[in-house]
């Protein structure tokens, strides 16, 4: 961790549910803007697998240090408030570790995929938010999603689907509900005619960018390293994001994956 005498900067980046399926991984069709040209001056895994195959039961994994059965995380329900008291002060998440080794620690976007942490950072977490322009009604089913949706159409498939709900016996309290919401998405996907910080993984990116920015020049002044955790909801459902990156794909030479069986036993 040290270069020319001094502890390196640190920047953490994470997504899931991508898969290899970057130029890098040998795929020749899709088109990435930066993780390419970051591979090619990175060391790159090529054999790497998670724990368990759920969003936050992984990542309590990576951020504890602790596999499954030790952390006992198999849901995505709310784990390191809980987690924290039941293995007492000696317990450290990564960035915690970082922190208490000198580093200063910021965490932006999709990061523990759990409520916030604030142990393992020097300042609040940071989080995206709903576009100003979002309807009311919309906000609540917006909020539970990982990105939001903002597509007109995707707003009327919504309250279609309310309806539907309300007209199957459901009231509004219990469509309000978790389980409720889910009953009630928008698309699987959707192409936003909107700049990349409308949507979650833009407004992150800006935000990890001023972070560099201002904690790049204090650290050029000789004040203590810095970690920054950065995380991405992109391969998680829904796939939104500006209709720009879709654009550079014609669908009719998308190929789907020769395997679409689910394995055996399972």
């Amino acid at each position: 961790m040290l270069k020319n005498g001094k502890k390196n900067n640190i920047l953490f980046i994470i997504t899931h549910d991508i898969g290899k399926r970057y130029g890098c991984y040998g795929n020749s069709r899709i088109k990435p803007p930066n993780i390419d040209k970051l591979a090619s001056e990175s060391i790159q895994f090529n054999n790497h697998f998670c724990q368990f195959p759920l969003c936050g039961a992984s990542r309590a994994n990576i951020f504890s240090g602790l596999r499954p059965l030790k952390t006992e995380r198999f849901t995505n329900d709310p784990f390191f408030p809980n987690f924290r008291k039941k293995m007492g002060e000696n317990f450290s998440t990564l960035p915690e570790i970082f922190k208490n080794h000198g580093y200063r620690t910021f965490g932006a976007g999709l990061v523990f995929h759990d409520v916030d942490d604030p142990p393992s950072w020097i300042e609040p977490f940071w989080r995206s938010k709903l576009p100003d322009n979002i309807p009311e009604d919309m906000k609540i089913h917006n909020s539970e999603s990982p990105n939001p949706w903002v597509n007109n159409e995707s707003f009327k498939l919504i309250r279609r689907r309310i309806k539907n709900l309300e007209k199957a016996g459901l009231s509004m309290e219990d469509i309000l509900t978790p389980s409720g919401l889910r009953k009630a998405k928008g698309p699987t996907a959707e192409a936003g005619n909107v700049d990349d910080n409308v949507y979650f993984d833009g407004q992150t990116t800006d935000r990890a960018l001023r972070y560099l920015k201002d904690i790049t020049i204090d650290s050029l002044k000789g004040d203590t390293p810095f970690f920054l955790a950065v995380g991405y909801t992109a391969g998680n459902l829904p796939w939104n994001s500006p209709k720009k990156y879709w654009d550079l794909y014609s669908r009719d030479l998308l190929k789907l994956p020769e395997n679409n069986r689910v394995p055996a036993n399972t």
